[in-house]
């Protein structure tokens, strides 16, 4: 019983840190352009609509890791406002062209979606599904960093680092399933940890670069 209730614990100090992880390279991504749309026509739009969408999936985040450690089922609003979320901030990029769909990033995406076939044969739980196009959305802000100038090339280095590191995760996060949980599944969650952490660092590095150029 002891035992359960620590890894329980453990499981719960995860999430919470992979949530503010999350959370706090968003928010730097939120700062960033807040401080490049300016400079563009018909920015405040843009950057209203960018803004919702940030709440939208910073809330999504934190539902969907509640629902992971508390193993209550899983309700379908949660990936879709990270999804919704996810294009209010990405479309206003691409409008603006500080956004391209790169050939790494369109492998990238393809390679965590196709993480859900090896497994169709394999009893998951059907919140994976979803889980997968959320973990293939968020790929999306990893990557952003590298459409800025103001990135270093061990800024690049790093984003690029972190994504291979998300996809990686979304093809061994099936083990994450046994009951209870082993080493193993401990260190597979070192992955996104790793993973977060170098993006928030490039990204913290991005906006103080762009906040002393304008």
């Amino acid at each position: 019983m002891l035992r359960s209730v620590s890894s329980l614990d453990e499981i719960a100090l995860l999430n919470i840190f992979l949530g503010i992880m999350a959370s706090i390279g968003l928010a730097y991504i939120m700062f960033l352009l807040l401080n490049v749309f300016p400079y563009f026509k018909k920015s405040r739009t843009l950057m209203l609509i960018q803004v919702i969408g940030g709440l939208s999936v910073l809330l999504g985040i934190w539902a969907l890791r509640i629902v992971n450690y508390t193993k209550e089922s899983l309700n379908s609003v949660y990936p879709l406002l990270v999804l919704a979320g996810m294009s209010m901030i990405i479309l206003p990029l691409v409008k603006l062209r500080l956004f391209k769909f790169d050939r790494s990033l369109i492998l990238q995406a393809l390679l965590i979606l196709l993480s859900l076939f090896p497994y169709t044969v394999v009893h998951v739980p059907w919140n994976f599904v979803p889980g997968t196009f959320v973990l293939a959305a968020l790929l999306f802000l990893i990557r952003f960093p590298l459409f800025l100038t103001c990135l270093s090339p061990l800024g690049m280095v790093l984003v690029n680092i972190a994504s291979w590191l998300w996809v990686i995760f979304a093809w061994l996060r099936y083990y994450l399933i046994q009951t209870p949980l082993t080493c193993t599944s401990y260190a597979l969650l070192l992955i996104p940890v790793t993973s977060l952490l170098l993006w928030d660092f490039s990204v913290i590095i991005s906006y103080e670069n762009t906040r002393r150029w304008l």
